[in-house]
């Protein structure tokens, strides 16, 4: 008597799989459709793993979890079916594939110009990152669909992949400091209270931060523990704005870039950013371009340099230091060992300023490797000057001196740029 034993254990699996290839899908047929009198095939019928998959995602924004259970080589099957409109809160949480979120952002026709690389090299962080920015722009508590609570619900599913925000309108001022709590990896920040595409509805007061406005970002600077790039450019910031804003930067600790161009800001405010200019600041890049500095905002500005030792780029251009003001700041970067990208351009600057950077030039231990006076009142002379700085000076890369009052076929920027062109090449050999 045989042994008891399971169904084809006898049979081969190569002839078992060879047997199992020859059944088809089951087809249905429709007798009754005169179109279709030689009987043919209408449609397949589904197996039951594409039934499932279809089950998933045509519930998949009723579920808390959607991706829960489903095996892993099945996932991309999913979301390569899930709709490209399904609510945020739904999709950020619980999908993680690529694939996904790269049709999402090509699907944008308005989001033609992105730049994936700005946005961490992935495709989700780019999409919820633009998509919250949108959400914020158009966010208005006085004429919109979306209620404050939803809008708080978005941020957190957005959040633990949000690191840069770049908002160029906030209607509604909404409070930042909640904001910053619900993003815990926001590193960069750039903020301008302006409004797009206003047209002939132009209202001064739609523009510019307000105190309440200031009061909230002091606080969320203050209680930062992320954010590394401040960026609040074109905000209409003035001495007391700035202030306010002050008394969350000065107890900061991360912040190492800071944005203040095409604002404001007075020599009051100059003397309330030297306090930030301390031993043990961590502030590497300072942009102040285009505000109403003078010469006395100089003088403050050279006070904190001296002292300092982080900052490594700082941007003057388009204020009113004038010749005296060009001449106080560069005295107070003798001696400091790290500042090595300085823009003075478009200052009214002349001979004092050309003879205190060259007594900085002089010195082999100055950092400077990127200067830009372009646009200023320099003479032939006061360039033979800087030229006599330059001679022995090996770290120049660039030097720009155009728009000044110098001749183009001057002889003497012939030789400056003989000397910067050596410095460079010298530079890529050391």
């Amino acid at each position: 008597m045989l042994p008891s034993s399971s169904v084809g254990s006898t049979t081969s699996v190569c002839s078992l799989s060879d047997q199992v290839k020859k059944y088809k899908a089951r087809v249905i047929h429709d007798e009754h459709d005169e179109n279709n009198k030689h009987g043919k095939p209408r449609r397949a019928i589904d197996s039951l793993v594409v039934l499932s998959v279809k089950a998933i995602t045509n519930q998949f924004s009723t579920k808390a979890n959607p991706m829960q259970g489903i095996p892993l080589k099945f996932l991309p099957e999913v979301t390569s079916r899930l709709p490209l409109n399904l609510p945020i809160t739904a999709t950020a949480p619980h999908i993680h594939d690529e694939n996904y979120w790269k049709r999402c952002c090509l699907n944008r026709s308005d989001w033609s110009n992105f730049q994936i690389e700005h946005h961490g090299l992935t495709w989700k962080q780019l999409f919820l990152e633009l998509t919250l920015q949108e959400e914020l722009e158009k966010y208005d508590p006085t004429n919109s669909n979306t209620s404050y609570n939803d809008l708080l619900n978005i941020i957190r599913a957005c959040a633990p992949h949000i690191f840069t925000l770049e908002i160029d309108q906030l209607l509604s001022h909404i409070d930042l400091s909640e904001i910053f709590q619900c993003l815990p990896n926001l590193t960069k920040l750039k903020l301008s209270y302006g409004v797009k595409q206003i047209g002939m509805k132009y209202e001064r007061m739609l523009f510019g931060m307000k105190i309440s406005d200031a009061t909230a970002l002091s606080h969320a600077i203050k209680n930062t523990i992320t954010l590394s790039s401040l960026l609040l450019p074109s905000n209409l910031l003035d001495d007391d704005l700035l202030r306010m804003i002050m008394t969350g930067l000065i107890k900061n600790s991360t912040v190492t870039t800071l944005d203040l161009s095409h604002n404001k800001i007075t020599n009051h405010g100059a003397r309330l950013l030297a306090k930030l200019l301390v031993p043990t600041s961590v502030i590497s890049s300072l942009n102040l371009s285009d505000n109403q500095i003078h010469a006395e905002g100089g003088r403050y500005l050279a006070r904190g340099l001296k002292c300092n030792t982080s900052l490594i780029e700082l941007n003057l251009r388009l204020n009113r230091l004038t010749d005296e003001g060009g001449k106080l700041l560069l005295e107070g970067l003798v001696g400091h060992r790290s500042l090595s990208i300085l823009n003075l351009s478009n200052n009214a600057l002349g001979r004092d300023t050309a003879e205190a950077l060259c007594g900085l030039l002089f010195d082999p231990e100055c950092p400077l490797t990127i200067l830009d006076l372009s646009g200023n009142n320099f003479t032939e002379s006061d360039v033979s000057a800087l030229y006599e700085g330059l001679e022995r000076n090996t770290k120049v890369v660039t030097f720009d001196l155009r728009q000044n009052q110098i001749p183009k076929e001057a002889n003497v920027l012939i030789q400056i740029a003989q000397i910067i062109r050596r410095n460079e090449i010298e530079g890529r050999h050391a």
